[in-house]
């Protein structure tokens, strides 16, 4: 990308879509996760300009920091401005949903279409091994990196990541670690978790395993929870997760 691109890229990213106001909520959130282009900005295995917005941390940080200060230009300083922010680059994911989104995407572009071809010419048990690699599942893994951003900044800080036993949430703010938690896949698997918190049980009968289905199959299917060993047949998983997407709300 080109100085001008980046300067463009960050009016798209700093603009707030049109209506937002409308829709009742308090703020927004800049996503710097995932292996989006914020993200791949600040990690210098993947960004290796030799600009200004490359090199240094504080050079890999700029565009991150020019979006910020144009979005909170944008909606003004009575709404929230929150950034989500990835600690650490670790990723685990199901090889066969990796398959599906890569060879469902391999029309796109030449390199897309590489890179699904030789996705599929590697066998399945070393792909398995590259995916998972810098990755282990620990309930509130990131609690540790959260309260130092919290020491480091001053500002909220909301943890994720692997949260879902209700001993585990309460500790994580008793402790000072963080101000709130928020949750992705547990929800997915078991939307009525605060329901279960509230009637104090600390964990819902049939878990999120983390097995990052979701992350995947959501971005081609409807959203949902995809582990076969939380159901007790497919029928029912693909019952469970079309009530969950396609079920028109009571009060429509």
């Amino acid at each position: 990308m080109t100085i001008g691109e980046v300067k463009h890229l960050v009016e798209q990213l700093a603009t707030p879509r049109v209506g937002w106001r409308e829709t009742g909520a308090d703020g927004v959130e800049i996503t710097t996760s995932k292996g989006y282009v914020l993200q791949q900005f600040l990690n210098p295995a993947v960004n290796h300009r030799a600009d200004r917005y490359g090199g240094s941390v504080e050079k890999r940080f700029q565009l991150l920091k020019e979006v910020v200060t144009e979005t909170r230009a944008q909606i003004g300083d009575d709404r929230l401005l929150g950034v989500r922010l990835s600690a650490n680059d670790c990723n685990n994911h199901p090889v066969p949903e990796v398959k599906m989104f890569f060879n469902s995407t391999r029309h796109l572009s030449f390199k897309a279409a590489v890179r699904a071809s030789v996705l599929n010419a590697i066998p399945d048990a070393v792909t398995r091994k590259i995916l998972g690699v810098g990755w282990t599942y620990q309930e509130a893994a990131n609690l540790a990196d959260a309260k130092r951003f919290k020491d480091e900044v001053g500002l909220p800080v909301i943890a994720n990541g692997g949260l879902q036993h209700r001993s585990a949430v309460q500790a994580a703010l008793e402790s000072g670690s963080c101000d709130f938690v928020s949750m992705a896949r547990p929800l997915l698997a078991n939307p009525d978790l605060p329901e279960v918190f509230r009637s104090g049980r600390d964990v819902p009968e049939r878990p999120c395993t983390f097995c990052n289905r979701c992350a995947l199959r959501t971005t081609l299917f409807p959203v949902g929870c995809y582990e076969p060993k939380r159901y007790d047949s497919v029928e029912e998983m693909e019952a469970t997760i079309l009530a969950l997407s396609g079920r028109p709300r009571d009060d429509a």
